[in-house]
């Protein structure tokens, strides 16, 4: 057995314990807990995974007294119920049952179809689940019981089931059961067919690049593991779907980075095919990952956010100049956003530890030379 075999055994072994800390649902026969993917102002998807097949089965209503049912009678381990018709911004309860075994109630928002609101952001979460529980420890204390985006890179080895299990979902049990997860596909997600088996993202795109709404904003995920050239399929769907927003926020995530404190070809291509898009069609801000720190770049009235630090290894930031770099520093961290409908908006960065490393409050007002000027303008 080689070593890194071995390594991944003992942190699978030893996560097993941490898990334990999380663990509200405690079925047996349960591999994966549910979690909540691809809502909107009606509808949302539920999805879980057991270890023996079964039928599928989602209660939900507005109390725990639950009311209206929606099942499957199909034999399956992968478990995905989409619930319709349902009243937009509004918070409902739900269980899961799978051959007569129930699980605990929780609680899940659809989405509103203007107004302000309060998500999570983070990526690169891979490798290290003991890490990764530590962020998503901390982002407890900040729950928006909304949604969250995952930048990429999810786990290691995309084609290995067990790393989705041990890396993703159970370090995020505690959280993805009221928060809708949005993935981005990173470069160590493309292996197999995991991604598109444990995954759904709302229709309108693929299964790797796909748009929504929530609120008064506009979110456009890109995967930068196929071609985003002019020209190309990726690049229209994306100049078509920026084009066709009226929303007051357009924010934008992918993986790859656009301004960063080092040399990469990824950087590159984002620079050449992608940032001429977020120009023109007046992008406010590009969440990425990839590069496993944190960092703030600002240029063309576009801020760009690295957010790559939800629990893989730690890259040195300022490794080569980043002159639009307003913040950097490498460290666990996760992201909290309130975009407001009035144009302005908190950003806020969290360490592992859940100290606030960097903030900015929307809009900008800079002074030089005693003379106000407008920094990032108001929506």
């Amino acid at each position: 057995m080689n070593k890194y075999k071995k390594l991944k055994i003992g942190l699978f072994t030893g996560f097993l314990i941490l898990s334990a800390f999380f663990a509200h649902d405690t079925r047996s026969a349960v591999n994966i807990y549910p979690y909540l993917m691809a809502v909107d102002t009606t509808s949302i998807t539920i999805m879980w995974r057991t270890s023996v097949a079964g039928t599928s089965q989602v209660d939900y209503g507005l109390t725990d007294s639950y009311g209206t049912a929606s099942s499957s009678s199909a034999s399956v381990n992968m478990h995905e119920i989409v619930l319709t018709g349902l009243t937009e911004n509004t918070t409902y309860h739900y269980k899961t049952t799978t051959g007569g075994d129930e699980s605990a109630d929780y609680t899940f928002k659809t989405a509103p179809s203007s107004g302000s609101f309060t998500f999570m952001i983070y990526g690169d979460s891979r490798s290290r689940p003991a890490q990764h529980t530590d962020v998503i420890t901390s982002t407890l204390n900040h729950n928006p019981a909304t949604f969250f985006i995952n930048v990429g890179d999810m786990v290691d080895l995309s084609d290995d089931y067990a790393d989705w299990e041990t890396e993703l979902f159970t370090p995020l049990q505690s959280y993805v059961q009221n928060n809708v997860l949005f993935p981005t596909k990173g470069n160590h997600d493309v292996t197999g067919t995991a991604f598109e088996d444990y995954l759904a993202v709302p229709s309108g795109g693929t299964d790797s690049y796909y748009s929504f709404d929530y609120g008064d904003a506009h979110f456009t995920i890109i995967d930068n593991n196929i071609s985003t050239a002019v020209g190309s399929a990726q690049h229209t769907w994306i100049s078509n779907d920026l084009a066709s927003t009226n929303k007051k926020w357009k924010i934008v995530a992918m993986h790859s980075e656009v301004y960063v404190s080092r040399s990469s070809s990824w950087s590159d291509t984002s620079k050449a095919n992608l940032e001429p898009l977020f120009k023109q069609y007046d992008v406010d801000m590009v969440f990425s990952g990839h590069f496993h720190a944190y960092e703030r770049s600002w240029k063309d009235d576009v801020l760009y956010f690295v957010t790559g630090g939800g629990g893989a290894y730690l890259y040195a930031v300022n490794q080569t100049p980043n002159e639009y770099q307003q913040y950097a520093e490498s460290t666990l961290q996760f992201m909290i956003i309130t975009l407001n409908s009035d144009g302005t908006a908190i950003l806020n960065s969290y360490n592992d530890s859940d100290v606030l490393i960097d903030t900015l409050t929307l809009p900008v007002v800079v002074k030089i030379e005693g003379i106000k000027l407008e920094g990032i303008k108001m929506k």
